[in-house]
């Protein structure tokens, strides 16, 4: 592929290479040629794929268990595209996804647009419980125009935008930190819901635990930059609440008409995912108390 595509498309595989071949063929390398498609993985089989094979498709390897916002920092610095795509692997796009992302305009004012995250109709309280706590809120019932905030599973950035922060990029795409810098410089995030993706789950309990326990620590460290010693030690003693909170925000946020059954037996799920977040964050606030400096992440 010589000419520089029109659209960059990142899929970042955090314990999902089941999905992976079946978000290839939603994407359909061989009908969009002026689409570059990253796959951002460890997982080395995917290297050998016979969708690897497409001139429009690369493979970035990864370290070992490397989080998806360093999956995608390493992908948006490999894109050619001024736009970029951003997916993880738990979603698969809707057959038009590729048209509809095409069509989105992304600019200087409006710097980037989410899509609508709808439910795969298993019941499968593991399932239910993290589309509760991540993605409830961005169900294709919420209307098109500008809002605050927007997923980054599925989504398009105007590339440029997000190399302005090319520091902040170092530690990863971790959107929330991103999204309010945006903001503070003036520019809009919209949501459309015909860029629609099915939330298909893999993580495993152990591996979604761990994953929220350091997305946590994460966000403690970063908002604890910005804190004195007594708000910091405020929001660790204020983390039992916090967690309980994060529990009703996700349930009020629910159209549980569209989880079926079996979303009440979600809510174990979503307690202890919610604690482990409140705990990574409550220790990333006395990491910044105690300036003890953030583990160093794997070179990829």
């Amino acid at each position: 592929m010589n000419s520089t595509p029109v659209l960059s498309v990142i899929v970042a595989d955090e314990y999902s290479s089941d999905n992976l071949e079946l978000i290839l063929r939603k994407l359909n390398p061989a009908a969009h040629p002026d689409l570059e498609i990253i796959l951002c993985s460890s997982n080395l089989e995917i290297g050998s794929s016979k969708f690897i094979q497409f001139p429009n498709v690369r493979f970035l390897t990864a370290s070992p268990q490397t989080r998806i916002p360093y999956l995608c920092k390493d992908g948006i610095r490999a894109s050619r595209a001024g736009k970029v795509a951003l997916l993880t692997g738990h979603m698969i796009p809707e057959d038009d996804w590729v048209d509809c992302a095409l069509q989105l305009d992304v600019d200087k004012e409006v710097v980037g647009w989410g899509g609508a995250i709808l439910t795969s109709g298993r019941k499968n309280a593991l399932e239910i419980a993290i589309y509760l706590l991540r993605y409830a809120r961005f169900s294709s019932k919420r209307a098109s125009g500008i809002v605050q905030e927007i997923a980054a599973d599925n989504a398009v950035y105007l590339k440029s935008e997000i190399l302005r922060y090319e520091s902040l990029l170092d530690q990863g795409f971790w959107e929330p930190t991103f999204h309010e810098r945006f903001h503070g410089a003036g520019k809009q995030l919209g949501f459309e819901p015909a860029l629609a993706v099915m939330y298909r789950n893999q993580y495993r309990p152990m591996e979604f635990i761990r994953q929220r326990y350091e997305h946590g620590n994460s966000n403690g460290r970063t908002r604890g930059s910005a804190m004195s010693v007594p708000e910091k030690i405020a929001r660790i003693l204020a983390f039992p609440v916090v967690s309980t909170v994060v529990v009703a925000k996700s349930l009020f946020a629910a159209d549980k008409s569209n989880l079926e059954r079996g979303w009440v037996l979600s809510l174990v799920w979503l307690q202890i995912f919610s604690i482990f977040w409140c705990l990574g964050e409550a220790r990333g606030y006395l990491q910044s108390i105690f300036g003890i400096p953030e583990p160093e992440k794997p070179m990829n």
